[in-house]
């Protein structure tokens, strides 16, 4: 063969590596081609940058074994749902205090939403604090606190005595306490414009309320917690 038909070893070998063909040249006077058989094909990871690709793997066939040296990203972690409020434990899980409760003001209108539940006294089952307005009052001006027995609900006291003169702003359950905010009038604060906030903290112990904080803030601070 004549250095001028004769293909070069890198056309030789890429064409191997591409596919088994066969090249067709033409040389010297011969006026038909004539056919060069190839070497085995080079396999394409041996190629210079070559970079190895993964077999995909199909449904229901066995995972491949990771070779010496394969690298997996780890799973993301499980989001765990938030967990679901409790229901109300004990006797008082089932009373209707649609009217305030068996010890309640007369003309008692309860809050909407219904009571405050939660375990004042660290046994286990749940206490009751009911918002009212009393007498016809425009805004609650009441806090009774209710534990349940085999008898029904039992008055345990009022947490917003009235000796307070205010108006209820909220009741809660936090750590076992009953914290209950109000808005009061100061000695030189002006009728119908309450100008301080009262918060106090309760707990039930041997089966009566006891205050176990008090302290008084501007009202405003009221205004400010609703904001945020």
């Amino acid at each position: 063969m004549s250095p001028a038909c004769t293909p070069s070893v890198r056309a030789v070998a890429l064409a191997a590596a591409l596919a088994p063909a066969l090249l067709l040249t033409a040389c010297g006077s011969s006026p038909e081609p004539r056919e060069a058989a190839l070497s085995t094909p080079v396999p394409a990871a041996e190629l210079p940058g070559a970079v190895p690709v993964e077999e995909p793997v199909l449904p229901g066939a066995e995972p491949a074994v990771p070779t010496p040296g394969t690298t997996f990203l780890p799973l993301p972690e499980a989001v765990t749902a938030p967990p679901v409020p409790a229901a109300p434990v004990g006797a008082l899980a089932t009373v209707d205090w649609s009217g305030g409760g068996p010890a309640a003001c007369p003309g008692a209108v309860p809050r909407e939403g219904g009571p405050v539940f939660g375990d004042l006294d660290g046994d286990g089952v749940d206490e009751a604090a009911v918002v009212l307005a009393c007498g016809g009052a425009p805004e609650p001006t009441s806090v009774l606190v209710y534990r349940g027995d085999a008898a029904g609900p039992v008055l345990v006291g009022d947490a917003l005595p009235a000796e307070e003169r205010a108006t209820v702003h909220d009741a809660q359950v936090r750590d076992g306490h009953l914290v209950v905010t109000a808005l009061a009038h100061s000695e030189p604060g002006a009728e119908g414009e309450p100008d301080v906030a009262v918060t106090s903290r309760w707990v039930v112990q041997a089966q009566s309320l006891q205050r176990t904080d008090r302290w008084t803030d501007p009202a405003f601070v009221l205004e400010v917690d609703a904001d945020h």
